[in-house]
């Protein structure tokens, strides 16, 4: 689990994060992100109803993408971002490993 301090938790800085954030895509997910002055990335995560009907499936998707997230943050990167996940409706089809690889790999192209 993601801690709270890594989380995003304002509305006004998810919306200054849709306005001026850059976007960088996966296969599954879609990143908008803005650099922080903070020594650490901050995250969100956007799942829509129509990923999954049940709530019960949205909070296990939830909690395996910060999952994910927490696995493939990277404590020496040079720059800090408030990140916002956009989750593709597939993800609710797809098994840990296959969400972590592509997470893994939008994360790299973050920190890079």
């Amino acid at each position: 689990m993601l801690a709270k301090k890594l989380k995003i938790g304002s509305s006004p800085r998810i919306e200054y994060i849709f306005k001026r954030g850059r976007v960088l895509r996966g296969k599954l997910f879609t990143l908008r992100f803005v650099p922080n002055n903070k020594s650490y990335s901050r995250f969100s995560l956007i799942l829509k109803k129509g990923t999954a009907a049940s709530a019960v499936l949205r909070n296990k998707i939830r909690r395996r993408i910060y999952d994910a997230v927490s696995a493939g943050l990277h404590p020496t990167a040079k720059t800090c971002y408030d990140t916002i996940v956009l989750c593709s409706p597939r993800v609710s089809k797809l098994k840990y490993s296959e969400i972590k690889d592509d997470l893994n790999t939008c994360l790299q192209k973050l920190f890079q």
